[in-house]
């Protein structure tokens, strides 16, 4: 139950955060991007887009832990008085 609690927090935060990515509708024609974007649009319709973004964002998360890990010992270091 606690691991299904922190994978939903997890989730949470991340659809949190794509949610907050305005959506823009612009047509700009640029050859053949536009069949690349039809491809696109035929995957939605197989697949959530909105889970592979999720997929791919844990999958980043995960191969940067350790630089984030650094980032954060770092700055910890530097505060006085702690070890």
């Amino acid at each position: 139950m606690i691991i299904e609690l922190l994978f939903k927090l997890l989730f949470g935060i991340i659809d949190l955060i794509i949610g907050l990515i305005p959506s823009f509708d612009i047509s700009i024609d640029l050859g053949w991007i536009g069949g690349l974007s039809a491809v696109f649009k035929y995957i939605n319709v197989f697949v959530d887009v909105g889970v592979l973004l999720m997929i791919i964002s844990v999958v980043i998360i995960r191969d940067n832990f350790i630089f984030l890990k650094n980032i954060l010992m770092a700055i910890v270091r530097k505060i006085p008085f702690i070890n």
